[in-house]
């Protein structure tokens, strides 16, 4: 049974889909240049912990993108879904775009600046970060 409080999503054609019972850790803007080949932009993604969510049915199909990790996506439509980071093991990342109320959730701030776009100009007011954020350490304690 889904409660109301609970975070869901899936890709285009809604052959992948999960669920997320508690709130979010946290929502980051990655400027890398891995992110942005992988979705074709920039990529918002939301954490979620690990023991919390579910896939609904099948999961995504994985790429090994880097030495550092994965990026899942689904294998019928191309949705780009997640990202596992090696040493992140604590939580699952979710492409903001697949949450089926995006707006519910939130971004804290922005890492790997120092790749991005020049012509991007944020005025948010989020903290930046040249590489990695602090806000929510690896398991490693990096």
């Amino acid at each position: 049974m889904t409660d109301e409080r609970d975070f869901e999503g899936g890709c285009l054609c809604g052959d992948i889909r999960y669920r997320s019972t508690r709130p979010q850790v946290r929502g980051v803007i990655c400027h890398c240049r891995e992110c942005r080949k992988h979705t074709g932009s920039f990529l918002a993604s939301v954490h979620f912990p690990i023991d919390a969510f579910t896939w609904l049915g099948p999961e995504p199909t994985r790429y090994r993108s880097s030495e550092e990790g994965e990026r899942g996506f689904c294998p019928r439509c191309g949705s780009t879904l997640t990202f596992h980071e090696d040493e992140v093991t604590d939580r699952v990342m979710v492409t903001m775009g697949s949450l089926d109320e995006p707006e519910r959730a939130h971004i804290d701030d922005h890492v790997w600046t120092r790749e991005q776009v020049s012509w991007i100009d944020n005025k948010d007011g989020l903290p930046r970060f040249d590489v990695s954020s602090p806000s929510a350490p690896r398991q490693t304690g990096d």
